[in-house]
């Protein structure tokens, strides 16, 4: 009955994901658009959705985040976030995504999901991303898992920096601070999400996978 009930949860967030809760305070790019999600073969489009790009350093990979998802537009029951997702680059500039992440706790931990992803995004920031979630009901039987498909299609919001390709700072800016995501000050950048404050202003976010 308990696992029944972690489904239904489960199938009802997946179809009312809210709008992320304060978007802004979140790391990485932020894309807009919609998602449709496949459950049991009947597809559910929901607007006004967003994910989250985090670029590493040499923009040849990044972390996929999709936030908060919510019942009640307040209460989370979890995240997918997939790290280390490569990046290719392609003819006209577009960009491939694929990557992948098991074990991702959803409902306090009652749900167990494994989460591959791919897709693409064009040079003016349209993006297409395939998020294939599998609910993971008997690590035995692979027979039993339950597969939900969900697509995202939208565009990079304008004027943000994704650490790699979007930088704008004066030809003379230098780092002044640099932050981890917690904002603690770091004498020089950390593994992980820094957070790194030019002389001219401006603040840039950027993925160090060394």
């Amino acid at each position: 009955m308990k696992k029944i009930y972690s489904l239904l949860i489960f199938c009802v967030a997946l179809m009312t994901m809210a709008q992320a809760v304060a978007q802004e305070s979140h790391p990485g790019v932020r894309y807009d658009g919609s998602i449709t999600i496949d459950l049991f073969g009947s597809k559910t489009t929901l607007e006004n959705q967003s994910v989250y790009i985090v670029n590493s350093a040499d923009g040849t990979s990044c972390e996929f985040a999709l936030y908060d998802f919510s019942l009640d537009g307040e209460s989370s029951i979890g995240s997918i976030e997939v790290p280390n997702v490569k990046i290719v680059s392609g003819a006209d500039n577009i960009k491939n995504y694929s990557g992948a992440k098991d074990g991702i706790e959803l409902a306090k931990g009652d749900i167990i999901a494994n989460c591959t992803l791919d897709g693409t995004e064009t040079s003016d920031g349209t993006m297409a991303m395939n998020i294939h979630v599998v609910w993971v009901m008997d690590p035995t039987n692979p027979e039993s898992n339950v597969p939900i498909e969900v697509t995202f299609n939208g565009k990079k919001v304008p004027g943000q920096t994704s650490g790699i390709d979007d930088i704008a700072t004066s030809a003379d800016a230098k780092v002044v601070k640099v932050y981890n995501q917690n904002g603690m000050e770091l004498s020089e950048p950390a593994k992980g999400l820094n957070i790194v404050v030019y002389s001219d202003g401006t603040v840039v976010k950027i993925m160090n996978t060394k």
